[in-house]
């Protein structure tokens, strides 16, 4: 980092909300320097790292903040993923109901691998001619008063100093001082985040509910003999397939190579108790496999049914299951989420650790960089423009801006779990989902396409080729019928916040509609009642033999 002409911004964490934020802020003149704790993965120490293999749901907000930044990046991803227009729900016999995201435009959300999607913009961003990538960096100490951040020592050096806020030590070797912007994209558990709130107050939850996950997976299909393929897909590629036991639920998400990544959620006393190998199978079997048919059955079998063990294969499911680590499901906030006077932000998990139950970690952590990128070209500071008190209002407006959108998907992302392992079962969610597609074609909302337009056709003019869009969420508030579903996943333009309040206020409107009826079909029956009664015409004076 060394052109004292431009802004100088330090990103810790290499992920794609990292990555990401370093493309936008360098795609408008700053010098970026991106530090990642785990070593080059194109490296041979970094191919020997373990790595989680739990994929990754994008949607439109995640796709417009790609937009926002690399417009050709969106191409990359779409061509790695593979789009998924639904859920399947199987049920406890293990028979398919296939349930649509959007029945009106057929919008689908899209499955891809983490590994991949964190290489593919690691990669974009390490080309960037100002971009530079330390790995194997982690961070040890910020002094904010002098804009220093400190590596972290390593294990046994001899040159550490003092305690660090990942709990070691710190050593001067590698520092970097005088930067403009430290932004905080380490994850969860976030030493930027720590090293914040040391010097500033701030209201910080953390919260661990008592389920985990345990990663398992469906193996390729057989080979296709007609077209040639290797092998095929076991079930449904389409769809984010979802076994709800009220209790607990798996889901699965294809792969480009006709696998599915596949993940059990369950109450930890739960998988605590199956112990044994014998234990784990019983539960499985009881779970998963269909009941057996009887032999006296002359009915053709159910082609929905599908004995989903024998595909994953049971031996290999005990394998999985019992060398599996237990993932714990943890709920992060932190509020204010950017520290105006050290110029400092929390971005991603960083800022807002949630459960994955919307599937929008990744999307509200990507649409972090679209928001801060837009309040930044809303006071005119690129690498060569604006003050370091303009930045200072920047980031405290980003950080009121963010506030209510992200204390509602937290809170959206945990009552989702309800729904997924049990609602989606039931009679009136599928009602309530039935009335709102049938509201949406009466009072349809735009497509995401249109929605897409709307988002790029505001960008503020910059001097770049990438200019971010002026207005985040240009939509305001929503007027027309959308499912809560639809405003979550499929409109970037508008936040979490206007999206749980307009749910809100449509649950009370079919609330208050179905009391009016309810009042209506009972006040009906008892003045038809007491008109027969007064008149006596009931089945040839029976109401006069009653009387006597």
């Amino acid at each position: 980092m060394s052109d004292p002409s431009r802004k100088k911004a330090i990103v810790i964490g290499a992920g794609p909300v990292g990555c990401l934020t370093a493309l936008s802020l360098a795609n408008n003149g700053w010098e970026v320097e991106i530090w990642e704790g785990r070593p080059d993965p194109s490296s041979e120490k970094g191919k020997a790292e373990p790595t989680r293999s739990v994929n990754l749901a994008i949607s439109s907000r995640g796709i417009a903040a790609l937009a926002s930044v690399e417009p050709d990046l969106v191409k990359d991803f779409i061509d790695l993923s593979l789009p998924m227009k639904g859920r399947m729900i199987w049920d406890f016999s293990n028979k398919q109901n296939s349930q649509l995201y959007d029945p009106i435009h057929g919008s689908c959300i899209n499955s891809i691998s983490r590994p991949l999607l964190s290489s593919t913009i690691l990669d974009r961003a390490a080309s960037h001619p100002l971009i530079s990538v330390r790995f194997e960096r982690k961070v040890g100490k910020v002094d904010w008063r002098t804009r220093t951040v400190y590596p972290a020592a390593p294990s046994g050096s001899s040159s550490s100093k003092g305690e660090s806020g990942g709990g070691g030590g710190w050593i001067e070797e590698g520092k970097e001082t005088g930067w403009d912007l430290l932004v905080g994209g380490d994850g969860s558990w976030s030493v930027v985040r720590k090293e914040m709130m040391r010097v500033q107050a701030a209201t910080y939850t953390q919260t661990q509910i008592p389920h985990v996950w345990v990663e398992l997976n469906l193996p390729p299909g057989p080979p296709n003999l007609e077209t040639g393929e290797a092998a095929t897909f076991s079930i449904s590629p389409e769809h984010l397939h979802i076994w709800p036991r009220h209790e607990f639920m798996l889901i699965a998400l294809p792969n480009k190579d006709k696998s599915f990544t596949m993940t059990l959620y369950a109450p930890a006393a739960a998988i605590e108790a199956l112990s044994t190998r014998e234990l784990a199978r019983a539960f499985f079997k009881k779970n998963f496999s269909p009941p057996l048919a009887t032999s006296t059955s002359s009915s053709a079998p159910d082609p929905t049914q599908v004995d989903i063990l024998s595909l994953m294969g049971e031996e290999r499911v005990l394998d999985d299951f019992m060398a599996a680590r237990r993932g714990a499901l943890v709920i992060i906030s932190v509020d204010p989420i950017s520290y105006p006077s050290g110029g400092g932000v929390l971005l991603g998990d960083a800022g807002h650790s949630m459960v994955p139950f919307y599937g929008q970690g990744l999307n509200c952590g990507l649409e972090d960089v679209r928001v801060l990128a837009s309040i930044l070209a809303s006071h005119s500071i690129t690498g060569t423009t604006g003050s370091t008190s303009d930045l200072e209002a920047a980031l405290k407006e980003f950080s009121e801006v963010r506030k209510d959108d992200l204390k509602a998907i937290l809170q959206l992302a945990l009552s989702n779990y309800d729904e997924m392992k049990s609602k989606v079962l039931s009679p009136l969610h599928l009602l309530r989902r039935h009335l709102d597609h049938v509201l949406s074609l009466l009072l349809p909302p735009p497509t995401s396409p249109a929605i897409l337009s709307s988002l790029a056709s505001s960008r503020a003019p910059t001097s770049t080729s990438t200019p971010p869009p002026a207005n985040p969420f240009p939509q305001g508030r929503v007027q027309r019928w959308t499912s809560l579903y639809h405003m979550v996943t499929f409109r970037p333009d508008v936040g979490y916040a206007e999206a749980l309040r307009r749910e809100n206020w449509q649950k009370d409107l079919v609330t208050k509609v179905v009391e009016t009826i309810g009042l209506g079909v009972v006040g009906g029956l008892v003045w038809g009642g007491w008109w027969v009664v007064r008149s006596g015409r009931v089945g040839g004076g029976l109401v006069e033999r009653w009387r006597r």
